[in-house]
């Protein structure tokens, strides 16, 4: 990983470092998702290039989302190696520029910087870093495993500074937590408490979890690539699909039916394997999932098509994107949908879906993870107008950038729109959107729709009350947070829009 020793050489100015940045970000994304042995041998070049090349990058201009990811991205960098000296550094940084953090990064910070003065104080930011954690995953983030980590580094901190008489205290409240149900997701990683505190190699074992969570192969589910179109037929649910006119509106009210109480801990970012949670889904997340789409097909994006169209949905998961483009736009110009989604359960229903609301269209099913993905799969399109569906997709980690813009390359039509949204996670996330973005920004025929970020700690855009309602009466609705104001409540729903064209003019 030459990655920072060439970004230390390059740091010879402001300049320079933001270049060198922008043209190697796929290397420093390679690196904050390796395994702990790789990171480590690399933990003394970050501590050095963050210690010492602190006037160069703190200069950087934050209000870019690329300098922002870079930036939350060496905090995590730090908190995983438990660098103090340069989670510090990045801390006051982060504090003096007034970027936003997210929960789960506060409670990384918070056993770091300030640097607790004694062994207690250490054992008493348990209790505050499961409840930012609990916080992270309920409201803030996609997946509960950075969270996950987050604990788990806060865990081999204790282990690998404290005494084990002291461990053993905060391994005894993990484990009287996890007895009374106070901290949900600690479930998840309860296995840990296991590891003896006073084995020399604790520390490393530890690492070893983290690797594992961090490295689960989400994605990989079975699919059958030798049917065109994989679709839902005979189940209880395909028959009620089939008996009569359906909407986005009827087929979230039937799930909303069915639903349980479980909890998701993904947010559809792991493939959903259950019919459970496919209903569990819709119900959450499906009004959410409305409101965002149809803000992304307001104007000035076109609101009529006069060309036969298709669309390619990536990541479609029960085909929701499609559904709300088909129900806005005329379906007799929406003549092909090409669904691409890992799970196999999930894309049959997308099938229908799309069936259920376009009965004329013709639907193709790509059951692959994003970079199994090839351009044959998706290059049998009839239509010179493409829309390229990227709804909750593009910032997820679990794909290539580089390969999904290649498959762009090679699929080239007349018109290309492509309507990219997702929640507000946090700036890595977002300029990893932005990323995509920015590789068609230069093109000529490049013309933007939408550039919208609404963070939780931003202006309010909307929430369930209002998407409801229709009217803006924070704190008097039911449900509202016991904490608002005009900006709304901690459950006010967050969005980042990147929605653009690119013509071909050859």
């Amino acid at each position: 990983m030459s990655f920072f020793n060439n970004a230390y050489t390059e740091a010879s100015s402001v300049e320079s470092l933001e270049a060198y940045l922008q043209n190697h970000s796929d290397e420093l994304y390679d690196i904050y998702s390796s395994r702990y042995d790789a990171l480590s041998e690399v933990s003394n070049d970050i501590d050095k290039f963050v210690q010492l090349k602190f006037k160069y990058y703190s200069q950087l201009d934050f209000s870019n989302t690329q300098n922002r990811s870079f930036l939350l991205i060496m905090l995590d960098l730090a908190e995983r190696l438990n660098l103090q000296g340069a989670m510090t550094c990045l801390a006051r940084l982060v504090s003096d520029k007034g970027i936003e953090i997210t929960s789960r990064m506060r409670a990384g910070l918070s056993f770091v910087y300030p640097k607790p003065s004694t062994a207690d104080d250490l054992i008493e930011k348990f209790d505050e870093i499961c409840c930012l954690l609990h916080i992270a995953i309920k409201e803030e983030e996609d997946s509960n495993i950075p969270s996950l980590v987050t604990f788990i580094n806060y865990y081999s901190a204790v282990v690998g500074s404290l005494h084990p008489t002291k461990a053993l205290i905060v391994r005894d409240r993990f484990l009287e937590a996890v007895e009374q149900n106070k901290y949900p997701f600690l479930n998840d990683v309860k296995d840990i408490c296991k590891i003896n505190v006073n084995h020399e190699q604790a520390y490393e074992q530890l690492q070893e979890v983290i690797d594992r969570l961090k490295c689960q192969d989400l994605c990989a589910l079975p699919f059958v690539p030798d049917e065109p179109c994989l679709i839902e037929e005979g189940t209880e649910y395909a028959n009620w699909i089939n008996s009569g006119n359906k909407c986005f509106g009827t087929i979230r009210q039937h799930a909303v039916n069915h639903a349980s109480d479980s909890i998701d801990n993904g947010r559809g970012v792991n493939p959903i394997t259950e019919e459970q949670g496919l209903y569990n889904y819709l119900r959450n997340y499906g009004n959410m999932h409305k409101a965002k789409m149809l803000s992304a097909l307001s104007e000035p994006f076109p609101q009529q098509f006069d060309q036969p169209l298709t669309i390619i949905d990536w990541g479609c998961g029960q085909g929701l994107a499609s559904m709300l483009f088909c129900e806005k736009y005329y379906k007799e110009n929406i003549n092909q949908i090409i669904l691409v989604e890992p799970s196999e359960l999930a894309i049959k229903r997308a099938s229908l879906h799309c069936k259920a609301v376009n009965q004329e269209c013709s639907v193709r099913t790509v059951c692959k993870k994003l970079d199994d993905v090839e351009l044959n799969d998706i290059s049998i399109t009839r239509n010179n107008v493409v829309v390229n569906l990227f709804s909750n997709i593009l910032d997820i980690d679990d794909y290539s950038t580089s390969h999904i813009l290649s498959l762009m390359d090679g699929l080239t039509k007349a018109e290309n729109y492509y309507v990219c949204v997702s929640p507000h996670i946090n700036d890595i996330k977002t300029n990893k959107i932005d990323k995509f973005r920015r590789y068609f920004q230069s093109m000529p025929g490049y013309v933007e729709f939408h550039n919208i970020n609404n963070t939780k700690q931003g202006d309010f855009w909307m929430c369930n009350n209002v998407f409801k309602s229709g009217v803006i009466n924070h704190g008097e609705q039911y449900g509202c947070a016991p904490y608002h104001d005009e900006n709304g409540c901690t459950k006010k729903w967050t969005r980042v829009l990147r929605v653009f064209k690119v013509t071909n003019c050859n």
